[in-house]
């Protein structure tokens, strides 16, 4: 026996298996069926609910109109005469033209109300004898009148506790204006619940409004006339079933019946002014009311009939697959399945067997990232980035010499393993690459230019550092802003990169803290106005308190920082929100006031909400228009003319200025002047150092102040120090002088005294 078990132990356990499925199957198939079953004993108890809804509708309709006619009777004179009288002027009045006509009774005599002539009381409408026999207040419901042959609706108002012959009064509404009522109600109704058909009917069957639905479908290619509901549905289901509905009209029975085949819930509900004759009767499908639960077991059955087969095939296919599967995995490994290019898993195992290969050879592990890749990708969508990283493949893949490698990490960061006889041809060959990566394809048709941030970390063999930990240096080489290393956007490891690295680490570890507890300092500059010796407006500049250090950050210890990590953009906010508060409170307190301007990094100019932002920050603290500026640096509107030329239309729309700031420190374009509608231009320190001659010096400075003031923009040159340049400034028509040679920045304090004083300064 168990030789037996242990030969065929494979085929016992598919058997066991097998017969183990088919009894989970058969049990999971009856659960399903008991929850479908109490799917559809469930849907009569919510359509039941569903229902309750219309009913208070019906109440709310009725209310109305009772209201209205008890108002009327209110008013009316208990005897003949009079209420004749009273008649005759409700007629005259527009906003009664709801009602058909009014009788009132006496002694249970029915008299016309127009003329106190006695008529009979209506043979067809029992609920009104009752009403009027019993003196009390109810509604007829809908019927047609056999004196006037109107279609009306009856409220039987009694005239109790008042002296008179008149006992009660019947004002009957137009059934138009009623019906108009009900569905203007519908319309509103919040708790409407999808009923397939849902009807206005009169005592005994009659249809007297359609709201869902139209026409009950009782034979397949035919529809059947809904004028009589219940004389309709016993034409098509069980009659048992529908004369339950309808003598249980009175307390809403909600019960199931078929049509062609289909489960339906019929329910009527009442007013309870008018009792059964004045009802709804919402037809549901029962399948529909729980449509999620019923799809949800059918597709358990569907699951579950074929989960057999799938576990069949899916085996079958995962021997087929498993193979074929281990391949890719083995080349996705090497290989980035997107761009064709190595994986870093690949580099990593590629760099070290080169090492090991060439002991002799100078390598650099060299990380590259694109700039401001996310305002690509955001900016001019997915697909250009696609195509802009396919090309910086490209490139890598066309710059390699033999015994080197790349590969991409991931997004579009990068990293390279190159062999260098020197530095300096190191730093040429990857400025060649950051040349030819700068004019992609993808990028120009956008007039934008793709620039790369390289880091590099030369091979030290002493150290026997990881890969890995070699790039990691190279990524800190990247992010640590030291100065001026040559190369620019290209930053080689060193112990002061490391140390700066730490320092920057510190400053990002504080600063979150420092804007939450206020340790960023407002500090403004004055711009002189030349031709007026007297301040034209300010700057207003950020400085950061170092309450643990007790000290002042100087601005190029943090704000380059502060732009590669993003978080310039929380401070640049804050300072546009601290400006406008200071602007808020000095005037509310009596001081004199002149324009500031604020400057805005390109980060922030990129972020979403940004123009709101500014907005709404301006009008939250009643700034006037034309007392903000809004300065831009000169490389983003270099960058981006399009974008800028909408967020400077926007602000000029909501009375900001606009500025373009350091204008001339590298990437001045007469494009600028040209393209963006500017209202001043901040002129870069270079306009006034000295140059290979004092006349070339002159010949440009004159040059651009004239063409910037020709084109209507004020120009303001900063950094100015001495008399001289003042002097020459002054010569060549410069509208605004900022610099030390005026004022230095000062805290809010300060500027204030200052302007209150006048603020003039004698300059000989």
């Amino acid at each position: 026996m168990n030789k037996f078990i242990r030969k065929h132990y494979k085929e016992i356990f598919v058997s066991i298996a097998a017969v183990l499925s088919v009894i989970l199957i058969c049990c999971a198939l009856m659960l399903i069926d008991n929850f479908s079953t109490g799917l559809y004993k469930q849907a009569v108890d919510a359509v039941d609910h569903y229902s309750e809804s219309y009913q208070e509708l019906l109440g709310e309709t009725t209310d109305l109109y009772v209201a209205k006619a008890q108002e009327i009777v209110d008013n009316m004179p208990s005897d003949r005469v009079g209420a004749v009288g009273y008649v005759s002027s409700l007629k005259d009045d527009p906003q009664n033209n709801i009602i058909a006509f009014m009788r009132f009774y006496i002694k249970g005599q029915e008299y016309d109300a127009e003329n106190a002539l006695p008529t009979d009381i209506s043979a067809a409408n029992e609920r009104l004898r009752s009403l009027v026999a019993s003196n009390t207040l109810g509604c007829t419901g809908f019927y047609d009148d056999p004196i006037s042959s109107y279609r009306v609706f009856g409220i039987h108002v009694p005239m109790k506790g008042r002296s008179g012959s008149i006992e009660s009064v019947c004002v009957y509404f137009q059934h138009e204006a009623v019906l108009s009522t009900l569905k203007e109600l519908y319309a509103n109704l919040h708790a409407k619940s999808d009923a397939d058909y849902l009807y206005v009917c009169a005592q005994p069957d009659e249809v007297i409004a359609v709201l869902e639905g139209g026409e009950i479908p009782l034979v397949k290619g035919e529809i059947a006339l809904h004028d009589k509901i219940f004389t309709t549905l016993r034409t098509a289901t069980d009659k048992s079933t529908v004369d339950a509905v309808e003598t249980g009209i009175e307390s809403g029975i909600a019960l199931e019946v078929q049509i062609n085949g289909t489960r339906y819930v019929v329910c009527a509900k009442p007013t309870r002014y008018a009792g059964s004759s004045f009802y709804f009767v919402s037809i549901y499908n029962s399948y529909n009311v729980y449509a999620e639960g019923h799809a949800l077991a059918s597709a358990l059955g569907a699951i579950i009939v074929v989960v057999v087969l799938i576990i069949i095939g899916l085996a079958v296919y995962i021997l087929l697959v498993r193979f074929r599967l281990a391949k890719k995995v083995d080349a996705y490994d090497k290989e980035d399945p997107i761009y064709g290019c190595p994986t870093f898993s690949y580099f990593s195992e590629k760099a070290e067997q080169l090492l090991e290969k060439n002991k002799v050879t100078k390598y650099a592990i060299v990380y590259t990232e694109i700039a401001h890749f996310s305002y690509i990708d955001e900016n001019f969508g997915s697909e250009v980035a696609h195509e802009t990283l396919k090309y910086l493949v490209k490139i890598y893949n066309n710059s390699m010499l033999e015994e080197e490698v790349f590969a991409r990490i991931n997004d579009d960061h990068f990293a390279l393993m190159l062999h260098f006889t020197t530095m300096e041809e190191l730093q040429s060959r990857l400025k060649v690459i950051t040349s030819i990566a700068y004019h992609c394809p993808a990028l120009k048709q956008h007039e934008y230019y793709l620039r790369l941030n390289i880091g590099i970390c030369c091979v030290n063999r002493e150290e026997n550092n990881s890969i890995q930990k070699m790039l990691d240096r190279a990524i800190v080489a990247r992010r640590v802003n030291i100065g001026d290393q040559p190369g620019g956007n290209i930053r080689i490891y060193s112990e002061e990169v490391h140390e700066s690295f730490m320092h920057e680490a510190e400053i990002e570890a504080k600063m979150e803290a420092a804007l939450r507890n206020g340790e960023f300092k407002m500090f403004y500059q004055p711009k002189y106005n030349v031709e007026r010796n007297r301040p034209d407006g300010c700057e207003a500049l950020v400085r950061w308190y170092d309450a643990e250090n007790n000290r002042f950050r100087p601005p190029s210890e943090f704000l380059p920082l502060f732009e590669s990590n993003g978080f310039i953009s929380n401070l640049d906010r804050y300072v546009m929100a601290e400006v406008c508060k200071f602007i808020q409170e000095s005037i509310s307190r009596g001081y004199r006031m002149i324009p500031i301007s604020v400057n805005v990094s390109r980060v922030t100019a990129s972020k979403e909400g940004f123009l709101e932002y500014y907005i709404d920050t301006k009008k939250r603290y009643g700034i006037r228009d034309r007392f903000l500026t809004i300065e831009f640096t000169e490389s983003f509107a270099y960058e981006n003319y399009d974008v800028i030329s909408k967020i400077v239309s926007k602000f000029h729309q909501n009375g900001f200025e606009c500025s373009i700031d350091d204008f001339g420190s590298g990437f001045s374009s007469y494009n600028i002047l040209k393209e963006l509608p500017m209202d001043e231009i901040k002129l870069d320190r270079f306009f006034i150092k000295p140059g290979i001659s004092r006349e070339r010096d002159d010949c440009l400075l004159k040059s651009i102040i004239t063409l910037a003031k020709e084109m209507n923009m004020k120009v303001t040159q900063e950094g100015v120090e001495t008399v001289e340049d003042l002097k020459r400034l002054k010569e060549f028509g410069c509208d605004v002088i900022q610099g030390y040679i005026y004022a230095k920045p000062m805290a809010a304090t300060d500027f204030l005294e200052f302007i209150r004083s006048g603020g003039s300064i004698h300059i000989v």
